[in-house]
C-alpha cells in the first residue's frame, strides 16, 4: 500500500507556525505582567535609551558645519602652527622679506544691526564677518553706495548684505540696510553702512588700522604672491607643523582663511564626536548586562519546563526562539522605546522650528544619519546575543543533565 503523508506534514507546519504565535503572544502580555522592581529596571532601561538618543542627536549635530557662519575673503590667508613663538617668529621674517603684505589678527565677529520700519517696530539681523581693509576690494565694484572713508564707515560683501536683508523682511533691498548702524558682539568699535560690493566674501570694509606688529595664534594676512610664500614657509618651517592630520599635505602650512577655519572646525567636530562614542557604550553595556541578568534569572525559573522539553526530544532551536521573542519585547518596550521616542520628537520639533524660521537650526534630519540607524539595529542584535547566552550555555548540557542539575 502507498500512504500519502501530506497532510499530515501540512498540519505539522501549521501547527509550529501556531505554536511560533502562541510564544509571541506569550511573550507579549508577559512583558506587562512584573513585579514592581522589574518594572522600575525597566523604566530605567526607558530612560537609558532616552539618553543615548539624546547623545546620537549631540553626534549627528557635529557632522554638520554651518558654512554660512565662516567669515573669510579669499584673498586672506592663514598659517597652522602648534608652536606660537614659532608663528610670530617666521611671519615677522616673512613680513619683512616681502612675502606678506599686511597682518589681521582674528577679527571675525558677530555684526548685528536693527532696523526700524515706518510703524517703528525693529527688527534684528545679525551675521558673522570679519574686518578687512578697504583695499581689498580694490578692483571690485561698488553696486549700491560707496566706498569707505573713515574709520566709522563699513562696506559690506554681497553675501553679508544679502544674509542681513533675508533676515529683516523678504522685500528687504539693499537700500533697506544702509545708513544703519552695525555693532559688533566682539570688539570694540560701531560702523555704518555706507555701500555694499560684489566682492565673493563673507566680511565688510573699512579702514583697518594694520600697523599694528602684534602677532596671534592662527593670524591672517594677506600676500602678494601665494605660491612664493607657501614655498618660503616650507623651507624655513621644515617638519615642525605635522599635528594636523587635516592637511592633504604635511608641507603644506598655510591655506585660504575660508579653507583654514572650515578644516578647523571639521577637526573640533570629529574630537567632539569621538568624545561621545565611550558614552554610548557604557549606557548600552549597562542596558545589556540587566538584560543578561534578566534572561538568565528567567531561564532559572524555567528550568524543570526546559529539562522536561529536552527529555522529550524539543528543539533547541525552539527554545532559544523563545527567549529571543522575550529579549524582542524586552528591547523594544524600554531603551528602543526611549531612543525611538526622544529621535522622533527632536525631529519634529526641529522641523517645526525651521518652518517658522528657516535654517535657524543647522542640523540634518535624524531620520537620515546613518548613526540613528546603526545604534538602534546595534541595540537590538547585541541585546539578543547577550541575552540568549545563558540559554545557550544550558542547552549545551543533556537533558538528564539539566534536570538532574537544576531540578529544585
Amino acid at each position: 500500500m502507498e500512504f500519502d503523508s501530506a497532510t499530515f506534514s501540512s498540519n505539522l507546519r501549521n501547527s509550529s507556525f501556531r505554536l511560533f504565535l502562541k510564544q509571541v503572544k506569550d511573550s507579549f502580555f508577559s512583558f506587562f505582567v512584573r513585579r514592581k522592581r522589574t518594572k522600575f529596571f525597566h523604566v530605567a532601561m526607558i530612560l537609558i535609551g532616552m539618553i543615548v538618543a539624546a547623545i546620537n542627536i549631540s553626534y549627528a549635530t557635529y557632522n554638520v558645519i554651518d558654512k554660512d557662519n565662516i567669515a573669510y575673503d579669499n584673498d586672506v590667508y592663514r598659517l597652522y602652527s602648534v608652536n606660537d613663538n614659532d608663528v610670530t617668529n617666521v611671519l615677522r621674517t616673512a613680513k619683512v622679506n616681502g612675502y606678506i603684505k599686511e597682518f589681521y589678527t582674528n577679527n571675525d565677529t558677530e555684526l548685528n544691526i536693527v532696523y526700524y520700519d515706518n510703524s517703528y517696530s525693529s527688527k534684528r539681523a545679525s551675521a558673522n564677518a570679519c574686518i578687512f581693509d578697504v583695499s581689498l576690494i580694490q578692483g571690485h565694484n561698488i553696486i549700491k553706495g560707496k566706498n569707505a572713508e573713515f574709520a566709522n564707515e563699513l562696506v559690506l560683501s554681497k553675501k553679508i548684505a544679502d544674509a542681513l536683508c533675508s533676515q529683516i523682511d523678504k522685500n528687504a533691498t539693499y537700500d533697506t540696510i544702509l545708513g544703519l548702524r552695525v555693532s559688533k558682539r566682539y570688539g570694540n568699535g560701531n560702523y555704518t553702512i555706507v555701500g555694499i560690493c560684489d566682492k565673493d566674501a563673507y566680511a565688510g570694509y573699512s579702514i583697518v588700522d594694520t600697523s599694528s606688529d602684534d602677532i596671534f595664534y592662527l593670524s591672517s594676512f594677506t600676500t602678494n604672491d601665494y605660491a612664493k610664500l607657501k614655498q618660503y614657509l616650507e623651507n624655513k618651517y621644515g617638519n615642525i607643523i605635522t599635528e594636523k592630520q587635516y592637511l592633504e599635505n604635511n608641507n603644506c602650512k598655510v591655506d585660504t582663511l575660508y579653507k583654514a577655519t572650515y578644516n578647523d572646525m571639521k577637526t573640533e567636530h570629529t574630537r567632539d564626536k569621538m568624545v561621545l562614542v565611550p558614552v554610548i557604550i557604557i549606557l548600552v553595556s549597562i542596558t545589556l548586562v540587566y538584560i543578561y541578568f534578566a534572561m538568565r534569572s528567567k531561564m532559572i525559573s524555567d528550568i524543570y519546563s526546559i529539562g522536561v522539553y529536552r527529555s522529550i526530544a524539543y528543539s533547541r532551536t525552539k527554545i532559544v526562539l523563545k527567549y529571543v521573542v522575550d529579549i524582542f519585547f524586552i528591547t523594544l518596550f524600554t531603551t528602543l522605546l526611549g531612543y525611538i521616542l526622544v529621535s522622533f520628537s527632536y525631529s519634529v520639533i526641529v522641523s517645526k522650528i525651521n518652518s517658522l524660521a528657516v535654517g535657524l537650526i543647522k542640523q540634518t534630519v535624524i531620520a537620515n544619519q546613518g548613526s540613528t540607524y546603526i545604534i538602534g539595529a546595534g541595540i537590538f542584535l547585541v541585546s539578543i546575543i547577550i541575552g540568549i547566552l545563558p540559554i545557550l550555555g544550558l542547552l549545551r548540557k543533556t537533558p538528564s543533565q539539566i534536570l538532574a542539575k537544576y531540578d529544585i
